[in-house]
């Protein structure tokens, strides 16, 4: 990795592109402290205004259990599982956590 690291220029404060993108491990270190405060990360936004229609929110969560049964059907538990645990991800963030900005 180390040789890696000195090809690229990284030691010398250059990224790949040779603009100093990444300035080595201090930025690394700069990212990994405590002080630095990183935006949280989500998977989905319900606050977005593709999400304001309801018959959208509740299309987007019944998708993916329609799909599990498919799966469930079809003998595949690990899909079915996997296809479920999303529906039910979505239905957490986009229907009994919902927080309407306005009516619909």
């Amino acid at each position: 990795m180390r040789w890696r690291m000195r090809w690229a220029g990284w030691r010398r404060g250059k990224g790949l592109d040779g603009a100093g993108a990444c300035r080595g491990r201090r930025d690394l270190q700069e990212l990994t402290d405590g002080d630095h405060k990183r935006p949280n990360m989500r998977l989905i936004d319900p606050a977005h205004p593709f999400y304001r229609a309801r018959w959208r929110r509740y299309l987007l969560v019944a998708v993916p259990f329609i799909w599990a049964s498919v799966e469930w059907s079809a003998g595949n538990t690990i899909w079915a599982y996997l296809s479920a645990a999303i529906g039910g991800y979505l239905a957490w963030h986009l229907v009994l956590n919902w927080q309407s900005q306005d009516t619909d």
